[in-house]
């Protein structure tokens, strides 16, 4: 991972959807380039123009990269519950912004038990990190508030935040102990409490 922030996040949004469908052709043995021209010949993901297709295809190839045999299978077949707690696991790992705004924010928050979430609290964790992280100075206030409302969007839409309070995801014990045991034990740390 990238150990410096990135504002990709502005194109790069959850893209669950997507993300299934790549897995699913990924376990069929298609190349990228093969993924690429079925994607875009199929209309499978289903936009009105192809213009963002490869751009959104690098991004969901980076994230699938960081993902081992056994969430890649999941995230393709399991159930709804796991395969967005999936995604969103790709995104952590792929991210360093959202690898630290659940590791550090939403993290000290559970510990806390002060599970309401606003804008303004996002807003000032960006703040604090545009601190710490030069790159962030060259971003406008505009992209800020765009970040600000993808994190929180991803969390929403992986079933973390639902009307402005975190919540214990849902997921099967077997891919809580998978992650746990074989990959990063802090992702789940920072999630269940």
């Amino acid at each position: 991972m990238d150990k410096r922030y990135s504002a990709n996040l502005t194109w790069e949004p959850f893209l669950w959807y997507e993300m299934r469908i790549v897995a699913d052709l990924l376990k069929q043995w298609l190349d990228k380039k093969e993924i690429k021209e079925k994607i875009i010949n199929e209309n499978i993901f289903q936009y009105k123009t192809t213009k963002s297709i490869a751009k959104r295809l690098s991004c969901i190839f980076r994230r699938l990269n960081s993902l081992d045999e056994y969430l890649l299978d999941r995230l393709s077949i399991w159930d709804i519950d796991d395969s967005k707690i999936i995604s969103l696991y790709a995104i952590y790992k792929d991210s360093f912004l959202v690898y630290d705004f659940l590791n550090e924010f939403i993290k000290d928050k559970i510990e806390l038990r002060q599970l309401d979430i606003s804008d303004s609290e996002i807003m000032s964790f960006l703040n604090s990190k545009a601190r710490e992280h030069i790159e962030m100075n060259e971003w406008t206030e505009n992209t800020l508030k765009k970040i600000k409302q993808i994190l929180k969007n991803i969390l929403i839409w992986a079933w973390i935040i639902e009307s402005k309070k975190i919540h214990q995801p849902v997921l099967s014990y077997s891919l809580k102990q998978h992650i746990s045991d074989n990959l990063d034990n802090n992702f789940i740390i920072s999630l269940w409490f």
